[in-house]
């Protein structure tokens, strides 16, 4: 009985550390952004977190939010962000995500609402990211790195 609920703890403690985690009803820094999907049952949000100071980045997250229980399932984060990041929903089941550039730590490119063991509700999530902005940048102002 103690191995199976230290290897549940250990799964759940792995689980929120890859950036995907379990659903919340709260997000990690300020809310700067919403756009409610087009049938209203899901809410995207853009955090931002200026966590440690002049020295740490700031860390943007994108956030999915059911709006029939308010629980937040984090699909994105990312520091070093050249502003701004763009959220779209083309349809109730395609999202997509823009930024110029930025510094992906996770990222999910679905995220399906499970009740009861069935698919309920499922989103296609689409990331356009020009890579680490310093190189993408430099590209826009003429710069080459010489390779």
């Amino acid at each position: 009985m103690k191995r199976a609920a230290c290897i549940a703890v250990t799964a759940l403690a792995c689980l929120a550390l890859s950036g995907c985690g379990l659903p919340s009803k709260s997000v990690d820094g300020e809310v700067i952004q919403r756009v409610q999907s087009p049938d209203g049952a899901v809410e995207a949000l853009v955090t931002r977190d200026a966590g440690g100071g002049a020295t740490v980045s700031t860390t943007f997250r994108v956030y999915l939010e059911r709006k029939a229980d308010g629980l937040n399932y984090q699909i994105l984060q990312a520091d070093k962000v050249y502003h701004p990041i763009k959220l779209t929903w083309a349809d109730k089941n395609h999202l997509s995500i823009s930024m110029a550039c930025g510094q992906i730590f996770s990222y999910s490119n679905f995220f399906d609402l499970m009740k009861s063991g069935d698919l309920v509700y499922e989103v296609s999530i689409n990331l356009q990211n020009n890579g680490l902005c310093n190189v993408y940048m430099s590209k826009q102002q003429g710069f080459s790195s010489g390779k």
